[in-house]
């Protein structure tokens, strides 16, 4: 740099007039502004002035006149805001630079705290038994980001299993807090809401009031087996369709109600079905039928309709080739749930169970 400036000044001593010169001396004040600092491009600025001046009262072919000074006071203004140009460029490069480490630090402290939320909401989970009285049973929970708004929940008492499936609107964190807080609440009503899953449903939506935003809603499923003698009741909120098969026929069991949230009260409305030895229930969330496909549509209800007519009697295969259909990247959260009764010849295998929460401790 000291060099650039003696060459820069031997190049003004034998041409005080040319304008090259005076680019040259802006270009390097500039620089030692941006990479330096301001104290020493005002310091480079004043000696590049002061070594104009000098070179044109030296210089016998140019004689100073008042324009002349005029025009060198106003190179000299340019070469100082040159040099604060280049100081305030400086500054706000460093101050990017300490932004962009405080934002790579809060992601990183983010991504370790959804990776921590998601490690709780598997905990909060827990393992899906193989088996409930008088059934075969499997299922999935997949989330499309970090944490999910999609929960299942499972309580068995004696015979009966209380099976819930429910799709928080949104996503992230503010989704993952309510499908935490609304699967609490399923957990303390569950005991006194076994065999009546639209109880259980105008209590959780009552115990949501003044919980849940005003922009959020969920969607709920909620379905009582009862494996001694194969019934099963069922209430939905605005919920996508329960599927059974029975008698080699599948029903779409409809959910009659609205989301649980923006139109409470409600009174859920129960569906009663026989789902006998060998029938099957399948739960999902809409995750699954909206999932978008390599041609770029939807997948629909055909599909799975076609798998569960296929593999009706084998929860946990069909539940693997539902997964199968969705794309590597997801969209939305999905859940399947998989229910099939056992047949009367298999009945006897089953031992009775103590009375537990199944996924819900």
């Amino acid at each position: 740099m000291l060099a650039a400036l003696v060459g820069l000044i031997a190049a003004d001593n034998r041409n005080p007039q040319d304008v090259t010169s005076t680019l040259m001396y802006g270009v390097l004040v500039w620089s030692v502004g941006y990479r330096v600092g301001l104290r020493y491009s005002l310091a480079l600025a004043v000696v590049a002035c002061v070594a104009h001046i000098v070179n044109n009262c030296l210089s016998d072919d140019h004689p100073q006149t008042p324009a002349q000074l005029l025009e060198e006071a106003s190179e000299a203004l340019l070469l100082i805001l040159l040099a604060l140009e280049g100081n305030r460029l400086r500054v706000v490069y460093h101050e990017l630079e300490s932004t962009r480490s405080e934002a790579t630090r809060l992601h990183g402290q983010l991504k370790e705290l959804l990776r921590q939320g998601r490690k709780a909401q598997l905990a909060l989970q827990g393992v899906v038994p193989a088996t409930v009285p008088g059934a075969r049973l499997c299922a999935r929970n997949l989330v499309a980001q970090e944490l999910g708004g999609d929960f299942f929940f499972f309580h068995q008492l004696q015979a009966k299993t209380l099976m819930v499936v429910a799709d928080v609107s949104g996503k992230g964190p503010s989704a993952a807090m309510i499908a935490a807080t609304a699967r609490g609440i399923c957990h303390e009503l569950a005991d006194d809401t076994l065999g009546q899953p639209g109880l259980l449903l105008a209590r959780l939506e009552g115990r949501l009031a003044g919980i849940l935003p005003e922009e959020m809603f969920i969607t709920a499923l909620a379905c009582s087996y009862d494996g001694s003698d194969g019934s099963l009741r069922l209430a939905g909120a605005g919920h996508e369709p329960a599927y059974v098969y029975s008698d080699d026929a599948i029903r779409e069991i409809l959910s009659p109600n609205l989301p649980l949230g923006p139109f409470a009260p409600q009174e859920f409305q129960e569906i009663y079905l026989d789902l006998g030895a060998g029938g099957s229930l399948l739960l999902i969330s809409d995750g699954l039928t909206e999932s978008l496909q390599e041609d770029g549509q939807r997948l629909g209800s055909q599909p799975l309709l076609d798998l569960l007519r296929l593999l009706w009697d084998h929860p946990a295969e069909l539940v693997q080739k539902l997964e199968a259909l969705l794309p590597a990247q997801l969209t939305d959260d999905v859940t399947i749930v998989a229910l099939c009764a056992e047949s009367a010849e298999r009945l006897w295998d089953l031992t009775p169970s103590a009375p537990s929460s199944l996924a819900g401790k």
